[in-house]
C-alpha cells in the first residue's frame, strides 16, 4: 500500500489513518454488545443458507417444467 497519497497538496492517507483511529478510539468508549452482534449474524447467515437452499428446490422443480414442456 502507499504510504503517501497526494490530492491538492494534502496527503490524505494520513488524514484518513487519523479519522480512522479517532472513529475506533471513540468507538472502544461505548458499551458495544459484541456478542449480540455476533448472534445476530450467525443467525442471518443460516437464514440465508436456508432461504439459497429453498430457491434450488424452487429452481430445479421450474426446470424440470420446463423441460416437460418443450
Amino acid at each position: 500500500m502507499k504510504k503517501h497519497i497526494y490530492v491538492d497538496g494534502l496527503n490524505v492517507r494520513t488524514m484518513v489513518e487519523d479519522l480512522g483511529y479517532l472513529i475506533l478510539k471513540n468507538v472502544s468508549r461505548t458499551g458495544i454488545p459484541i456478542d449480540e452482534i455476533c448472534d445476530a449474524v450467525e443467525r442471518s447467515n443460516h437464514l440465508k443458507k436456508k432461504a439459497r437452499i429453498v430457491e434450488g428446490y424452487q429452481n430445479e422443480g421450474l426446470s424440470r417444467t420446463r423441460q416437460n414442456y418443450c
